[in-house]
């Protein structure tokens, strides 16, 4: 590996509205399914809809944001090391939600053989 962390993003646009708390037992699912580890997850349900939900990993962390109103996702999911499989997280989320269209993009983190001009 030449980086230090995998950092995926995801904008993911449903076909039917989720309920907000069915989709935070999907993505804890997910995390599962990545052997990445949770240490905490908090999570803010806002009026009249919508959360954000964030869950502290040991790789580091993974993000839910929800537009119920424009059945809209965004999620983030980055992880530190080799240790974890964001990219299962992500794949074990779409595969469980009804999906219109989706746009992930992969991003290394901390390239180590970048050499950097002054």
């Amino acid at each position: 590996m030449n980086n230090l962390g995998l950092h995926i993003l995801a904008d993911i646009y449903m076909t039917e509205e989720v309920a907000d708390m069915h989709l935070v037992e999907i993505c804890s699912k997910a995390i599962e399914a990545s052997s990445m580890n949770v240490v905490s997850c908090s999570f803010k349900q806002f009026q009249p809809y919508g959360i954000t939900a964030v869950w502290i990993l040991e790789e580091s962390h993974f993000t839910l944001h929800t537009y119920p109103e424009h059945k809209y996702l965004s999620v983030d999911c980055y992880t530190c090391g080799d240790e974890g499989r964001p990219d299962l997280a992500m794949e074990y989320l779409i595969a469980s939600i009804p999906i219109a269209k989706k746009y992930t993009k992969i991003i290394e983190r901390g390239l180590t053989d970048t050499v950097f001009c002054a």
